[in-house]
């Protein structure tokens, strides 16, 4: 098969769709598909992995770092047509999703749109528009493109329950677009504690995500200035909220056992997590929650605030516990006592992770697509 995988997000910015989006792509590569990945180009940056192209870009002035394509289909519909695509895959339904459907209309290539984020819980990135019309906005563009693809995918069964009670009538499948590189975990060796400062034999939780509101990496802080004394947490991830983190780091005085190491390559992500002893996690607005998915295939129990994505990732009181945010902190704190408890848990959560392996992943998303051929060759 000729696919073409077209993002409005991919590197160098690091994400949970950027990390899933390259390894299904590097996946059915492997099984002998040509898979070519179409991004926003990045001023400065050069791509190390084949068959990506970039496509003219646009830099918003609020976000430097988040170029989006021009809105002109035409360098989309004529890359299509040059490569013969006959597989058109967009990971989002806005600039990305309007530039595929042009190209399907051109093409005749099946259209497929994998439903990554709750978008309507992003809105406050467009302050200039009032919450309550952004969400309109989003939702009505949503279902417009969901009407106008071959097949919807939801990472999880509580996103195919917000799209259908949203008014999406369209064939939805349920296929977790976020997987996991067991492989590479298995051959990594964890971080050596003392890179980040931190000394021997304390208890270690690590938290990872975009420091965004919408993450609530702020209730991670608090839970740990719950927590003994001696715990120390490393937070992963970059992003507008990381200088007013800091700052509330100091003002719950756990500064000086915290460690903002910011954005870091995938691998080094993984290291950390299986040098970590738990993994905390608060945001509610996950569409799988892929990074708790690669806590546990590193050997962390989780615990998450319970919430629709992650809830269908922690199996409570199996691989890690779900609570409430208000008992984030009480609940690590007696788990990280627990080391029975938590070497069990963590022993099943390496198991349980095993079922988003990148490989059976790729392998849904194809027969999806054969599928979906078989019924227009019906049709037809």
């Amino acid at each position: 098969m000729r696919i073409g995988f077209i993002t409005d997000s991919y590197h160098p910015r690091i994400s949970g769709v950027v990390i899933s989006i390259a390894l299904l792509a590097a996946q059915l590569r492997l099984r002998g598909h040509d898979v070519h990945v179409v991004a926003p180009r990045v001023v400065g940056y050069e791509d190390d992995e084949p068959h990506v192209h970039r496509l003219p870009s646009l830099t918003v002035p609020a976000y430097p770092d988040f170029p989006i394509f021009r809105p002109d289909p035409r360098p989309f519909v004529e890359f299509a047509v040059r490569q013969r695509l006959d597989i058109l895959h967009a990971h989002s339904p806005f600039l990305s999703g309007l530039l595929a459907e042009a190209a399907s209309r051109r093409t005749g290539a099946k259209l497929f749109f994998s439903h990554h984020t709750r978008y309507s819980e992003y809105v406050h990135y467009l302050p200039w528009i009032p919450a309550k019309v952004a969400r309109w906005l989003v939702n009505r563009r949503v279902r417009t493109f969901c009407a106008r693809v071959d097949r919807v995918i939801a990472p999880s069964a509580s996103v195919h329950r917000l799209l259908v009670a949203d008014g999406v009538s369209a064939p939805i499948e349920v296929i977790p677009t976020g997987s996991v590189d067991l492989e590479t975990i298995a051959r990594l060796a964890p971080h050596a504690r003392a890179d980040a400062g931190i000394p021997p034999g304390v208890p270690l939780v690590l938290t990872a995500s975009r420091l965004t509101p919408e993450k609530s990496a702020e209730d991670v802080l608090r839970a740990v200035a719950e927590m003994d004394r001696r715990t120390w947490l490393i937070v992963l991830g970059g992003g507008p909220l990381a200088r007013p983190l800091s700052d509330l780091a100091a003002a719950l005085g756990i500064a000086s056992r915290t460690r903002f190491l910011g954005d870091q390559p995938h691998e080094d992500v993984l290291r950390w997590m299986k040098a970590a002893d738990l993994f905390l996690f608060a945001s509610r607005t996950e569409t799988q929650g892929m990074v708790v998915s690669e806590a546990m295939a590193c050997g962390l129990p989780v615990v998450a605030v319970e919430a629709p994505g992650v809830d269908e990732a922690v199996r409570d009181g199996q691989t890690g516990r779900l609570v409430t945010p208000a008992a984030l902190g009480a609940v690590a704190d007696e788990l990280m006592r627990d080391a029975h408890a938590r070497a069990r848990m963590a022993s099943e959560a390496v198991v349980a992770a095993s079922a988003f392996g990148r490989g059976a992943i790729a392998d849904r998303l194809l027969a999806l697509y054969r599928a979906v051929g078989k019924e227009r060759s019906a049709r037809r």
